[in-house]
């Protein structure tokens, strides 16, 4: 189904079941979705993190964090999605080990079991908080060859006279 072809998104707003896509992000957004974190409190570990975009058929959509930091639910979720038992990755994983462990999971369907509540508003419009309850796999298809993203912030400034 093509973008045009759904009605306005609208965020989930009451717990329940739902139909959800997951959505490949936009090549020009991938690197705003797929990010490293802030250092974390106790370690001043950074890991990588991705916002991923749910939605069904009838415009219900939801945006859900995920981060390195807890790889078995990343596991979970493309396993679910995709019908297919992968290995838990590495909570040191970079954005491209990421992305390419997410990519066979995007443009397939699941059945979510969602706890949904409400969250501070966000620009004057409401916000929600959701937990997966329960995924049912129903299948589908991945989208598209995975795509390069930066590395982590201090490879940039890590030069060995290297020309690229």
């Amino acid at each position: 189904m093509q973008r045009r072809d759904y009605p306005p998104f609208v965020s989930i707003s009451k717990s329940g079941t739902y139909k959800l896509k997951l959505f490949r992000p936009k090549d020009e957004k991938v690197a705003l979705k797929f990010k490293w974190s802030k250092p974390d409190k106790d370690t001043n570990k950074t890991y990588a993190t991705c916002t991923l975009f749910f939605a069904d058929e009838a415009g219900n959509c939801l945006n859900k964090y995920f981060s390195a930091k807890y790889p078995q639910a990343i596991a979970i979720l493309v396993g679910r999605l995709t019908g297919r038992k992968i290995e838990t990755p590495s909570q040191d994983m970079d954005l491209n080990d990421l992305f390419t462990i997410l990519e066979p999971a995007f443009g397939c369907y699941g059945n979510f079991h969602l706890d949904v509540k409400e969250d501070k508003p966000f620009n004057g419009r409401p916000s929600y908080k959701y937990k997966f309850n329960k995924i049912e796999t129903i299948g589908g298809a991945s989208n598209g060859p995975a795509k390069r993203l930066p590395g982590p912030p201090d490879d940039d400034a890590a030069d060995d006279g290297v020309p690229f």
